[in-house]
């Protein structure tokens, strides 16, 4: 009667394929819906299968209550920043030949984004300022509160205070924000190092 269990238990604790019946190249994981809707859209936003501008890209998603929808909305738009940002600096680090200080990183990839922001290549400057728009600031203020009216550029002051936050942000990624949440440092992806 207990071998009888034992393998009640062994099959109960497999984890099989429904598609190719593989075993153990399943992993079940348990989270909460929000996290799980927010992983999910900040992989389809990051992906070149949307070929539509960066500020084209909008997500509409259904809750039972206002309270929930508040929340989701809230939560999916900070954690797809911060993918979005996380994934977007590993790329211009991939780049590099070898180390690279901090500062010379931040000015790689202020300019990388600068030039590679829009896959339509019609304004590489203004995808730029809408991909990295910090969700902090969303409903404070916009992009287009910058632009002026008879050149219909966005204002090279704005700029300046832009890169100089984007700087703030590469910086923070491997210090302030170095350990919260799944940073390129807990992933394996980067890691910054000192000179000795």
């Amino acid at each position: 009667m207990l071998s009888h269990i034992r393998k009640v238990k062994e099959k109960k604790g497999q984890h099989v394929c429904p598609e190719c019946n593989t075993q153990n190249s399943m992993s079940i994981i348990g989270t909460r819906v929000s996290t799980l809707n927010s992983i999910t859209t900040s992989q389809i936003l990051s992906s070149d299968l949307d070929e539509r501008d960066e500020k084209y890209r909008k997500v509409l998603a259904f809750t039972n209550g206002v309270q929930d929808a508040a929340h989701q909305s809230g939560f999916i738009e900070a954690r797809n920043y911060r993918f979005t940002f996380r994934t977007s600096l590993q790329k211009v680090i991939n780049e590099q030949d070898g180390p690279i200080s901090i500062d010379e990183l931040t000015k790689k990839f202020i300019d990388y984004w600068k030039s590679n922001s829009d896959p339509s290549d019609t304004d590489h400057r203004e995808a730029y300022f809408y991909r990295f728009f910090p969700s902090d600031y969303m409903g404070k203020a916009e992009i287009e509160d910058y632009r002026n009216i008879t050149t219909n550029q966005i204002s090279k002051r704005f700029e300046d205070e832009f890169d100089t936050r984007i700087s703030w942000e590469v910086v923070s990624e491997f210090g302030y924000n170095g350990m919260i949440g799944r940073t390129l440092e807990k992933t394996g992806s980067s890691v910054v190092g000192f000179e000795f």
